[in-house]
């Protein structure tokens, strides 16, 4: 089929020389770019006696990774208190990622926890590296 598409397009254009150009580009645009850098959050909280422990997870997209990465509190339920509202990850700091988010409760109750999440997230073949950010919700319960 794409043997008898080629002549049908050389003939058309008055040989194969004038239709190498075209045959050129049609085959150069079928090429598909890599897509650019994502990013995935996720924060599970841990409930333990009065302590609470949200661990944020930024993961970067395939053929990705991450190489800073700030998460902040941007709402708490009112029977928490914040102890830990803000933390970050530098690859040339640090060994691993721990985004963790912590609060001591006053009372028992049941609430969202609201975070943000800002990433530089690099392609690794270095074509580009975007900032992301990204909000991300757990919801807790304390006590009964």
């Amino acid at each position: 089929m794409q043997r008898s598409l080629y002549a049908t397009i050389a003939r058309l254009l008055g040989g194969p020389v004038a239709a190498l150009p075209l045959i050129l580009s049609v085959s150069g645009s079928a090429r598909a770019d890599a897509p650019p850098p994502q990013l995935d959050v996720d924060m599970r909280c841990k409930v333990e006696g009065t302590a609470v422990v949200c661990h944020v997870t930024a993961k970067p997209s395939i053929l990705a990774h991450v190489t800073y990465a700030r998460v902040d509190l941007v709402q708490a339920p009112p029977f928490l208190k914040v102890v830990v509202g803000s933390v970050d990850y530098s690859d040339s700091r640090d060994k691993q990622q721990r985004l963790n988010l912590a609060f001591i409760a006053k009372r028992g109750g049941t609430g969202d926890i609201v975070a943000k999440v800002q990433a530089m997230v690099c392609a690794d073949d270095g074509s580009s590296c975007p900032a992301l950010s990204r909000a991300v919700t757990a919801r807790v319960k304390v006590g009964p």
